[in-house]
């Protein structure tokens, strides 16, 4: 049972970070230009760790997002510094919080398709991951 859950669970590790859970949300029309990543980071390490830059060849950008309400209206902006990681803590990236946007794609998101993600850290350094995507984000998501 445990070698099942483990060969379906997403999971990458680059030093004392490891990304667990990542996924991509399908784009909602063929003409969307931006999309959504989700994932949890975990830093197992005894020191804290940065996330300093994301790329991927699917979009001209992706940065860390944060999703806040301003009165009756929902809004997401890029993060001002770089997404710290406690040392022992995990971070979640998910709807309604914090989450990769990925902003110019160069074609839509589809469900099935994987997308190649490059995240760097501080100390922990390149970690690279396939991002499965899965289905169209609900309407509380992130969309165009």
């Amino acid at each position: 049972m445990l070698a099942v859950y483990l060969c379906t669970m997403q999971v990458a590790v680059a030093s004392d970070i490891m990304v667990m859970n990542a996924i991509a949300r399908a784009s909602l029309t063929p003409v969307a230009k931006s999309g959504a990543v989700y994932f949890s980071i975990m830093n197992h390490g005894a020191a804290d760790d940065v996330l300093v830059s994301i790329s991927t060849p699917v979009a001209t950008s992706a940065e860390v997002h944060e999703t806040q309400m301003d009165g009756d209206v929902m809004q997401m902006r890029a993060l001002e510094k770089p997404l710290a990681i406690p040392a022992g803590n995990t971070i979640k990236l998910e709807p309604g919080s914090l989450h990769v946007m990925l902003t110019g794609l160069k074609g839509p998101l589809k469900k099935g398709q994987v997308v190649a993600l490059e995240l760097m850290f501080e100390k922990a350094g390149v970690l690279k991951l396939d991002v499965p995507v899965g289905e169209v984000a609900a309407s509380h998501e992130h969309m165009d």
